[in-house]
């Protein structure tokens, strides 16, 4: 079984029975914000989800499971808008909704037999309710949360963070900078659980490129303060429903120049394409493989639903581990995609057998963040 989870959205390890718990006691007050939610669902899907139902109907309870979970091939507009019921229902602010979400999901984690995961979860958004919010806020009730937990687990259990931070060059940038004067100014205890920075969502309509100074900055900073040391972590290559795919091909090859020390997904260089653009997939791997070290980060199932990989038998991890790419597998969103760690990795045997898929696993706990930055 996977026991290093290195690529997992918080919000997205929720179950629905997770989302009704949590929720019921406090839906009616976010009342606003699930309207959004729903106008966002019915220009997806065509159909209003009537989200009150969830808690007040009898069936309410499946009805949400039917409205949220995401099991079978959908678009990333489709998968977002339901992603957004979390969103709604636990906002970043004061009322730290955040950290009993994360509770809920490290218990889980725990449980389920993993011992180190690595959440990926958002920089504060400037809305109205965000306004008197600040980032030492987030991140110390974050860390804090992180440490409580890791020590009531008497040492089986690592949590750690990666904040997503914006593609857009300029607000990226400046979240960059404060998150770096947060580092500055915490307690070892605190900051020793933000281990990397993260560029996710939706990656076809950004220029990679755009990053390049970021990504320039934290590897410069890396080198002068080794303690502090953030693994870049970008997704790139993971769809192509608006681009082709040398262009997904292209972003991973900007990923790993830009030093990325994980790449989340990578399909494009594995997706069925004409004969010229497989002499560019296999050249782009080639080069990845023998001159970085960056790491693909696979999650089958999530691949299978979003990126347009037919099954599990095609996934084109066994064609990185062929070329000789560093590979881990992740779960990415189980609770949206109905997976666990148990079952990535069932999935992973059925590629690569069981020889490969333990390969991997042996190998992950190198690829942590903080061991690929330099700061263990």
């Amino acid at each position: 079984m996977i026991r290093n989870d290195l690529h997992v959205h918080l919000y997205g390890c929720l179950t629905p029975g997770d989302i009704w718990e949590l929720g019921r006691d406090i839906w009616r007050d976010r009342r606003g914000r699930l309207e959004a939610f729903a106008r966002r669902y019915e220009a997806a899907f065509g159909v209003d989800p009537n989200y009150e139902s969830y808690w007040v109907d009898d069936a309410g309870a499946a009805n949400l499971a039917r409205d949220f979970l995401c099991t079978t091939p959908s678009s990333f507009e489709q998968f977002e808008s339901k992603f957004a019921l979390p969103i709604a229902l636990f906002p970043v602010s004061h009322a730290r909704d955040d950290l009993r979400v994360l509770r809920r999901v490290m218990e889980r984690h725990r449980d389920q037999g993993l011992v180190h995961v690595e959440y990926r979860f958002v920089y504060p958004p400037v809305t109205p309710l965000t306004a008197s919010y600040s980032l030492k806020e987030h991140l110390d009730g974050l860390c804090q949360c992180m440490a409580d937990f890791e020590s009531e687990s008497s040492g089986v259990f690592d949590a750690r963070l990666a904040l997503s931070v914006s593609r857009d060059p300029g607000l990226g940038m400046e979240q960059y900078l404060a998150i770096k004067s947060w580092q500055e100014a915490s307690s070892p205890m605190l900051k020793r659980h933000l281990t990397g920075i993260d560029f996710s969502g939706y990656e076809e309509d950004s220029d990679a490129a755009g990053i390049r100074e970021i990504c320039a900055r934290l590897h410069s900073e890396n080198s002068r303060s080794p303690a502090n040391a953030l693994a870049l972590l970008i997704h790139a290559g993971e769809t192509t429903q608006a681009s082709s795919v040398s262009d997904g091909i292209r972003r991973v090859e900007m990923a790993a120049r830009m030093g990325a020390h994980r790449i989340g997904h990578a399909v494009a260089l594995g997706a069925d394409c004409d004969e010229e653009t497989r002499a560019l997939q296999s050249r782009v791997r080639r080069w990845i493989a023998d001159e970085t070290k960056s790491v693909i980060e696979c999650c089958i199932t999530s691949n299978i639903i979003l990126a347009g990989v037919r099954d599990v038998l095609v996934h084109p991890v066994r064609g990185f581990v062929a070329d000789g790419l560093r590979v881990c597998l992740a779960t990415d969103d189980p609770g949206i995609f109905e997976t666990d760690a148990r079952l990535e990795y069932a999935k992973a045997i059925q590629v690569l057998g069981p020889v490969g898929a333990f390969r991997i696993l042996d190998t992950t706990p190198a690829y942590q963040s903080a061991v690929l930055s330099g700061r263990a």
